[in-house]
């Protein structure tokens, strides 16, 4: 939450600089007449989002302009203070009043694109506004950056805003189903095994017969296509997932199914937490042309762990990676 209290500027009179030794040496010299500005806005992360975060104090360069398809003003400079816990930006320009600053969004482009993601605020986003996104390399040679994943893996239909359960871990009905030779309802317990141990705490909590959550609904003697899928049944208040559903047909049902069909029910369980899109890369769960490997990958994991700690309501298609933003 940006504490908008903290925002405020300070005005240097150009004679004070000429009369204090040394200041205004970080910059060039103000001409008559113009008032140089800085503004200061403040806030804190996300709790849980120190995983992403270097944990001693650090500062960082940046450059700002306007996000006004009309502003001509060239770019000015930025300064970003980060620790563990908040960060603070500031600003500076010449002939420009804050009110400027509160009614249009702001391009903030780091000096080190590396390690920040490029940001366009909205001062009226009271949930991610101003915060600063760090940069998250990944194994997979298909995406930039973990936001790049992120971004893929979510649905069109969020609007680029997170969605979160209410409820944690998320309750897992997995009926009693069996189709033929294949367990369905063991290996459903099993796949939720497996992301839990794979992200190293409790994401699922199964079995949990009767649970308003995760639902599987075997239809027997059907072939579906796809032979498995998960749709919302029902959203809360927020627009987060409240109930879903898992549907699965009588397509595998020989011993040598079980692989294919717990391969499936891990891919769905993917979509469960909000990764809702599909990966180009074939080492991923969520491959598009379906799940070929027995876990989450690393980026999987990594992805799952961003989105739950932004907070609901994040606006991540606000960020882009080097040269990537277009407003």
């Amino acid at each position: 939450m940006i504490d908008w209290k903290a925002m405020r500027a300070v005005l240097f009179v150009p004679l004070a600089a000429l009369c204090i030794p040394g200041c205004g040496a970080d910059g060039p010299p103000l001409q008559p007449g113009v008032v140089s500005h800085v503004y200061e806005v403040s806030g804190r992360w996300p709790a849980g989002f120190s995983h992403f975060l270097e944990a001693c104090p650090a500062r960082s360069d940046w450059s700002w302009r306007s996000a006004r398809r009309d502003s001509l003003r060239p770019p000015a400079s930025a300064r970003l203070e980060t620790d563990g816990t908040g960060y603070t930006w500031r600003l500076e320009e010449s002939g420009r009043s804050a009110s400027d600053l509160a009614v249009s969004g702001l391009l903030l482009t780091p000096a080190d694109s590396v390690r920040w993601h490029e940001m366009r605020t909205d001062p009226a986003d009271s949930v991610s506004g101003w915060l600063p996104l760090p940069r998250r390399a990944v194994e997979s040679a298909h995406y930039l950056d973990l936001l790049h994943l992120m971004s893929a893996l979510a649905p069109g239909s969020f609007e680029n805003r997170v969605r979160h359960w209410q409820v944690r871990p998320i309750p897992v009905d997995p009926g009693q189903s069996r189709s033929g030779a294949v367990d369905l309802t063991g290996e459903l317990i099993r796949a939720g095994e497996i992301w839990n141990a794979a992200y190293g705490e409790e994401l699922f909590r199964i079995p949990e017969p009767g649970a308003c959550g995760i639902r599987m609904v075997h239809l027997p003697g059907r072939i579906l296509r796809p032979p498995c899928y998960i749709r919302f049944v029902r959203t809360d208040s927020l627009g987060g997932p409240k109930h879903l559903q898992i549907t699965i047909g009588d397509t595998w049902d020989d011993p040598w199914d079980v692989p294919h069909a717990r391969r499936a029910l891990l891919h769905e369980l993917a979509h469960a937490l909000m990764l809702w899109g599909h990966s180009r890369d074939r080492r991923h769960l969520l491959w598009y042309c379906g799940t070929i490997v027995d876990g989450p990958s690393r980026d999987e994991i990594e992805c799952v762990r961003l989105w739950r700690a932004l907070p609901a309501g994040f606006d991540f298609g606000r960020y882009g990676s080097r040269g990537e933003l277009d407003p």
